[in-house]
């Protein structure tokens, strides 16, 4: 069945009554329930030979991250280049080609002074940035992941502002319902990827951003006036400060 499907592809188009076609080897029909696996056997090669020569690589969905390690800024661009190079060739056997305009590198170094490695990718240079998004996870140059928490606390003051509209302090919804909707929604956006930026709630600086978002959410939960502190509100909710959550859920 499966050869079938590939095999005798032919792409259509008609306009003003003319019909033109074009036999095609490549591709797959958009949003098709086979697509997924299909690319998964695909993928699996590439990921079978980086693993061969040695490359930490890792893939989720068509999300591909390369790990190169090393004393000196050319002995990296010097093995990633050779690795970029077989995965260049892999893209020309199976027919496909990774966006060069998309692909990014960061280096991760805490070092004072360094050259950045050179890379490239389909005769294109790979862009050096500063912080890298990965599933969700920004990971900075220096591995603070104090950027993460910024954007963690910024999506959920957004989500805190959308649930605030309900509950009102003499009607709406109840305590329960109010603690409910926002610990099931809030804590998570905070906690997400904690394993890996747990060590960080130990600043003072990351503590504060984090007390803050919670401290309008618990004083929403128990609806005590603005002047409560955030600890005698915690208390009244019976909740954990999130910097320790942070790192019980770590």
């Amino acid at each position: 069945m499966v050869l079938g499907y590939l095999r005798d592809r032919e792409v259509v188009i008609g306009y003003d009554g003319v019909e033109r076609r074009k036999r095609t080897s490549k591709g797959c029909i958009q949003g098709c329930t086979a697509g997924p696996t299909f690319w998964n056997l695909i993928l699996d090669s590439l990921l079978r030979e980086l693993g061969e020569l040695g490359v930490y690589v890792q893939a989720f969905a068509d999300d591909v991250v390369l790990m190169f390690s090393g004393q000196s800024a050319s002995s990296i661009e010097e093995e990633a280049n050779r690795d970029l190079a077989c995965v260049h060739c892999w893209e020309v056997i199976n027919k496909l080609r990774f966006a060069s305009s998309k692909t990014n590198s960061v280096l991760l170094t805490k070092k004072l002074k360094y050259d950045d490695p050179v890379v490239h990718i389909n005769c294109d240079q790979i862009s050096l940035i500063g912080q890298i998004r990965l599933l969700d996870l920004t990971i900075d140059r220096k591995l603070t992941f104090i950027p993460h928490v910024v954007n963690a606390c910024k999506k959920t003051a957004n989500v805190y502002k959308e649930l605030s509209r309900a509950p009102r302090a003499k009607w709406g919804l109840s305590l329960e319902v109010i603690r409910t909707v926002c610990f099931a929604v809030i804590e998570p956006k905070v906690l997400y990827a904690s394993c890996a930026w747990a060590p960080v709630t130990r600043k003072l600086g990351v503590r504060k951003m984090l007390n803050a978002v919670q401290r309008s959410v618990v004083l929403k939960a128990c609806r005590a006036h603005r002047t409560v502190s955030l600890y005698s509100a915690l208390i009244l909710s019976t909740v954990l400060p999130l910097d320790i959550r942070v790192r019980e859920a770590a």
